[in-house]
């Protein structure tokens, strides 16, 4: 077999990669950020709505493209006519109305799918007239610093005793040196000039 192998070596095709064994497909994003594919629709970032992309089927994904970028990826449905959502898709759009949270459909499951932390100050929330306002703006700051540090200015916000969003983003800035700096700068500075103390010090015999 060696042998046989030796004599078509030199006729062989080199290896080019792995095969990306999926199935292109054109379409345009719905007006409810979904796309259809094979009798289900999969959700897509709200922000590519109207605009023409392309999905890959894969034998258990779907991945939908909008030129080299990834803007939905969902675990392959086989079951016929449903919604597959990611509730991550349509939080910019809770920016305009904070009361689909409540009965949104792509929302029916994000709070399950949230840290404690969230839940504890959703739940806190509602004592206040903008509640969904409220934890909107918190859910719109995971898109800037992650899920996991806006957990925990959560955390630290509720361990405070306090529960707003605007409590939450000042835990998520945490003082630089510069802005302590800034914090104990005296607004009127002495304008007298100091060193003549040490002038006087050296004078009546003092050592430097």
């Amino acid at each position: 077999m060696l042998e046989v192998y030796e004599a078509e070596k030199g006729s062989l095709i080199a290896y080019r990669g792995a095969f990306t064994a999926y199935r292109l497909h054109s379409t345009v994003v719905s007006s409810s950020s979904m796309v259809n594919y094979d009798t289900n629709m999969y959700s897509v970032e709200c922000a590519y709505v109207g605009l023409a992309v392309h999905i890959q089927s894969y034998a258990w994904s779907i991945i939908i493209m909008h030129e080299d970028n990834i803007i939905g990826q969902h675990n392959r449905c086989f079951d016929r006519y449903q919604r597959i959502y990611n509730p991550w898709h349509y939080v910019p759009a809770l920016e305009r109305k904070p009361g689909a949270l409540r009965n949104g459909a792509p929302f029916k499951d994000l709070m399950i799918l949230l840290p404690e932390a969230f839940r504890s100050i959703r739940n806190k929330l509602q004592a206040h007239k903008d509640s969904d306002k409220q934890f909107v703006i918190i859910l719109l700051l995971v898109s800037k610093y992650g899920i996991d540090r806006v957990s925990n200015a959560c955390s630290k916000a509720l361990s405070s005793g306090g529960c707003s969003a605007q409590l939450v983003q000042q835990y998520l800035q945490p003082l630089t040196m510069d802005s302590k700096d800034d914090y104990i700068k005296l607004q009127n500075p002495p304008d007298a000039d100091c060193s003549i103390y040490s002038k006087l010090y050296l004078k009546e015999g003092g050592t430097a």
